[in-house]
Order: structure tokens, then C-alpha cells, then sequence
């Protein structure tokens, strides 16, 4: 059959099963499949992927056309500088993820795999201005969005498609909400060469005023993620094809067999396509929603340095015990230390054997014991710190300055979690003297000594009471976990702002608010959703995006540090914001998911 033979309508609206009666036809008896969608998002992709297993099928190929929403800010970076790609894959990135929407989890696996196998070409259009640079979404009425398709048979016969769709994971049974169908043999031929040379034309890169480039390598990467195990056989809103009568005659596995192969499923699960949360789904507690959301981030970012803030009672061990336990199955983590007050040690090895499935043993200074309280040997002559991959131990024995020679040359570890790290802090916080005490030393490093911060890849710190110490122990714990730029560089800067938010809006020095504020977007700080709608309700869209473009005059007339430079936050149980640039010395930092305004 041929495209020719279809009994394809000339309109398909919202009563037709625009699945079965066009998509999957089509789809079909197609050996490429032309595809022109809106914003990169990953429902969007669900939506173009409607039909494709047929094509994957087929061993046709699909090119794939779409826009990205850049913003001022973005392109007000690549105006200064920043390369485009690397801009684009920002954008584009914060937009992939998996869905929980299984239809549309199925097609982006499926747009996965066709990435995967070379069957899938995709690429951006931008618009421009006359200097060929791109315009941010709100600076032109003429952005890419059309809805439009082309199918081609192995005889050249074609059909397109052109009308209103709908693109929202929310309306994946209903797409299309109208379109109008094409050919080349009767109805409109005419129309139809103009979806395929307009099409052409901005996949050439010849179509005045607009730009088109392939994906960045980082979002081709982070899209293979989605990849299946195999080929998909259908659209996940089609049919199963009924069972026919005769079966095939079962394998005979005998009870050793049928063993080894549970057992080697079990050695290779953490290691297959989308086990992110094989270690959070295997464990003996559920989190609630708020622990799921920073697990997910600490988990997808690592190694990037974090500190859990939650206050008392909202499980922070929880946190810690579901990230340890996902890092360690999937082989991300192969050393971690765990320091913790002398009084809960016992409890934190209780939690993580019963809740975490974690037997790790605790070391008080002499000998190693198990979760049981067996006694756990350790090699003779060894460094205790490298007697176990992974282990526990007091932050009191840590800190001896004994013990501090021997974590210094201890082999590193890919992750070290410290709990109650508030008590890492200053001797005399008040005379603004740094004199700092054992633990800040152990962390820090002291006398040419590295601390743990130098000797790990991964940093978590655990604290209930980050604002309840003084501005400057806060402003300390961040410097450990990296914090840059002017926020970095003295702690004057760090409390003088807080101070000067305190002040009447007249007698604030709104020139170095505006100028730290200018460092912390120029170092790859965002502004946080929620906060900016709320804003831009009360004052006015005209008067709040005035007060956004101050931060970009600040840092365009400002002299920022290098964008390695980025300033840290504390990230809180419910607010974690998604980053993408790199921390300075390869260890990146946490932050807030708003910028510091006056609320």
C-alpha cells in the first residue's frame, strides 16, 4: 500500500479518532515524517510524537521543528557574550523532564529512541532582528508556533496537514483540536507545497529573519535519558493487538536458572534507563512530597553541594538516608563519610539500616560495628578512615586534631554528609575575629591542612536552624559550600545587605543593593516564578518589569567576577531551583530558589 490507498478525510476535528483513523495510517506507510511543533517542552514532544512507533516501525525518519522561549535575560547573555548554545541548552533543559504522565513518559521515550537510533533530527528556530541576533519571546508578535506535518511514502506520494492543536500534557487524547489534510494527487496540491518549502526553507536556514540550529549536545544528551530498553511497538493510545489462539510453546527454566536470572536482574537494575528513583521506590519509608522534591534535585545534581534546612521534625534524615541510598545503588558513590553528634550516632545507624536498607558500620574511635552491633574488623595497618567504603562516625571524634591528620590523608570520598552543621562555626562570632573552632577547621581545612570540603566531590549539610546563629556562622557554612562571587568575597558585603534591606526604602543604598543583586543574576543566579508573578499582580506588568531590568543595567555596568564565580544558597525542604552552570574548582554549590528581595 502506498499513501494513495488511505481513506484519508479532507478535516479532522474534535469527534474524530484523529489517532486511528489519521495518525497511525499515515504514520504508517510513511518512510519520513516532516514535523513543525511549538516551544521544546517535553509535552510538546509527546505531542509530535503522536504515531511514530509505526515510523520507528518502518525505519523511517522524522525531522522535527520547534521554537525555545527565550527570555530578556537570555538574550541579553548572549549579547554579552555568552555563547548561543550553551544559552539554548539552559532554556531547553529546565523544560525536559520526566513526565508523570505515563502517555506522555511512553512518546518521549519513544522521541528518545529515535534520537537514539538516528531516525530523529531536531532543530530551533529563533526569530531575529535585522543584525541576525535573537529576539526574546516578548519582543515579537511572529514567534515560531506552527502546527503543521508532512508525510511521505517510499513512491513520493505526500500528504500535510496544517490547523489548531494542541500541544498541553493535559490533552493528549485530544491533540488536534482541527486541522485540514492535504495531498499531492487531488485536494490542494498547491497548499501543500507550501508547508514543504516553507518547512525546507527554515530547516536550510534560508528564510529571512529567522535562525535555525540543532539541538545543544547537553539536550541531546539529557533526552537519551528517556531512552527505552527497546523499540516501542505502538502508541501507547493504541489498541493492544488482540492474542491469537495458537501460543508458542514455554521455555522450560529449571528453579537454579530461574534464580541466576532474578539475581542478575537485581545486579542490573540501578543501572538501567530510568532507575533515578529505584532507590527511593525500594526503601522502607515513603517521603513526603517536600522530601521528594529535594531528594530528586540533590539526586539529579550531584555532585553539586547542598545544605537541607528543614526545620526540626520535617526529615532531614530522611532526605539524607533516601540520597546516600539512590547515590550508593547506582554506583555514583562508592565513599561517603557520615559525621554526626555523638548522641544520635547510634540512631542515625538504626534509621539508615531499618528505613534505607543501609548497614553501615560506625567507628568510636577503636572498632568498627555493624547495625547490629556485631564487631566489623578492619585491615591492620590501614588508615580507620579508609577501612570501610562507607561509614559513620561522631563529629566529635572528628574534630580531635589527631583524628584531623588522619581524615587529611585518608583517601577522598565521593560524598561527605555532616549533620548539625550549625556547630561548625566561630569561636567569637561578635568581635567579627576569625578564629574558627575544631569542626569549621575540620571542614575548612586549617594550617596547610585540606579540609573535608577539599578531599570530596559531594558535600551535604544538615542543619534545623540556619537563621536562628548569627548572619555571619550563615554567610561561613556557605563559604564552605563554595559560595562565590561578591557574596564570596567578604562577609561585609553579605551582612550589609540584609542590613540595608532593613533600612526605609529612602535611606537604602539602593545602588549596592542593585549592584550585589547585579552580581548574583551575572554569576548565574534566576529569579524564582512564584515570587515574580505575585509581584508583577500587585505593582503592574509595565512598572515590575522595570524593576527587573534594573538588575540588567546593574550587571551590564558592573564588573562581575568570572562566571566560575557563582554565588551559593542555603536550599530549603520545599524550594529548590534547577542549575546549570558550572561551580568554581568543579563542586557547585546550592541555591535559593529566589533572589534576596525585600518581600
Amino acid at each position: 500500500m502506498s499513501l494513495r490507498d488511505l481513506n484519508l478525510k479532507i478535516s479532522y476535528g474534535p469527534r474524530d479518532n484523529r489517532l486511528m483513523e489519521f495518525f497511525i495510517p499515515a504514520l504508517g506507510e510513511s518512510v519520513r515524517y516532516d514535523r513543525a511543533a511549538g516551544y521544546f517542552s517535553s509535552s510538546m514532544l509527546a505531542v509530535a510524537a503522536t504515531g511514530v512507533a509505526r515510523l520507528i516501525t518502518n525505519g523511517g525518519k522524522m525531522r522535527l521543528l520547534c521554537g525555545a522561549d527565550l527570555s530578556e535575560e537570555d538574550v541579553e547573555a548572549i549579547r554579552k557574550g555568552e555563547e548561543l548554545g550553551a544559552r539554548l541548552a539552559h532554556v531547553m533543559k529546565k523544560r525536559l523532564f520526566w513526565p508523570a504522565n505515563k502517555i506522555v513518559a511512553d512518546r518521549l521515550s519513544a522521541m528518545a529512541w529515535m534520537v537514539a537510533t538516528g531516525q530523529l533530527e531536531i532543530k530551533v528556530v529563533l526569530p531575529t532582528d535585522s543584525g541576525g541576533k535573537p529576539l526574546p519571546a516578548n519582543k515579537t508578535d511572529c514567534y515560531y508556533h506552527p502546527k503543521e506535518g508532512l508525510f511521505t511514502d517510499a513512491e513520493g506520494n505526500q500528504v500535510g496537514f496544517s490547523g489548531s492543536v494542541n500541544e498541553s500534557a493535559t490533552a493528549l487524547e485530544d491533540n488536534y483540536e482541527s486541522f485540514m489534510v492535504f495531498n499531492t494527487w487531488d485536494t490542494s496540491p498547491a497548499h501543500l507545497g507550501q508547508i514543504r518549502i516553507k518547512f525546507d526553507r527554515l530547516w536550510e536556514g534560508h528564510e529571512k529573519d529567522w535562525l535555525a540550529l540543532p539541538i545543544p549536545e547537553a539536550v541531546r544528551q539529557e533526552l537519551l535519558k528517556f531512552r527505552p530498553a527497546s523499540a516501542p511497538l505502538r502508541d501507547p493510545l493504541e489498541p493492544a493487538p488482540e492474542k491469537t489462539v495458537a501460543q508458542p510453546a514455554a521455555v522450560k527454566v529449571d528453579a537454579d536458572q530461574r534464580e541466576r536470572i532474578i539475581f542478575q536482574f537485581l545486579r542490573d537494575a540501578p543501572y538501567l534507563p530510568n532507575a533515578q528513583r529505584l532507590g527511593i521506590e525500594t526503601a522502607a519509608v515513603r517521603p513526603w512530597p517536600h522530601q521528594l522534591r529535594v531528594v530528586d534535585a540533590v539526586i539529579e545534581r550531584f555532585p553539586e553541594r547542598f545544605m537541607m534546612c528543614d526545620e526540626v521534625g520535617l526529615g532531614k534524615t530522611i532526605e539524607a538516608g533516601l540520597v546516600i541510598r539512590q547515590l550508593v545503588l547506582s554506583g555514583r558513590v562508592r565513599r561517603a563519610l557520615i559525621l554526626v553528634p555523638k548522641s544520635i550516632l547510634v540512631q542515625w545507624q538504626e534509621e539508615l539500616y531499618e528505613k534505607f536498607v543501609l548497614n553501615v558500620p560506625r567507628y568510636d574511635g577503636h572498632t568498627f560495628y555493624d547495625a547490629l552491633g556485631r564487631p566489623r574488623p578492619a585491615p591492620p595497618g590501614v588508615n580507620p578512615w579508609d577501612a570501610h567504603p562507607i561509614m559513620l562516625a561522631s563529629s566529635q571524634l572528628a574534630k580531635r586534631r589527631d583524628r584531623q591528620d588522619q581524615l587529611a590523608e585518608a583517601q577522598e570520598w565521593d560524598l561527605v554528609v555532616a549533620d548539625e552543621a550549625h556547630h561548625a562555626r566561630r569561636k567569637d562570632f561578635l568581635s567579627r575575629q576569625y578564629r574558627p573552632n575544631r569542626l569549621m577547621e575540620l571542614l575548612n581545612g586549617a594550617g596547610g591542612r585540606p579540609g573535608l570540603k577539599d578531599k570530596t566531590r559531594g558535600l551535604l549539610l544538615l542543619t534545623a536552624t540556619p537563621m536562628q546563629i548569627d548572619p555571619i556562622e550563615v554567610w561561613d557554612l556557605l563559604k564552605v559550600l563554595g559560595m562565590g562571587g561578591l557574596w564570596g568575597a567578604s562577609d561585609e558585603n553579605f551582612l550589609r545587605y540584609f542590613e540595608e534591606l532593613k533600612q526605609p526604602y529612602e535611606r537604602a543604598d539602593w545602588r549596592f543593593l542593585l549592584r550585589m543583586l547585579g552580581d548574583y543574576f551575572a554569576t548565574g543566579g534566576v529569579w524564582h516564578g512564584p515570587f515574580c508573578a505575585v509581584a508583577e499582580k500587585k505593582i503592574g506588568p509595565v512598572e515590575w518589569d522595570q524593576i527587573r531590568n534594573l538588575t540588567v543595567r546593574t550587571s551590564n555596568t558592573s564588573k562581575h567576577p568570572s562566571s566560575s564565580e557563582r554565588p551559593a544558597w542555603p536550599v530549603s525542604a520545599d524550594k529548590v531551583s534547577p542549575r546549570s552552570t558550572s561551580p568554581p574548582s568543579g563542586a557547585s554549590t546550592s541555591l535559593l530558589s529566589e533572589p534576596p528581595l525585600r518581600r
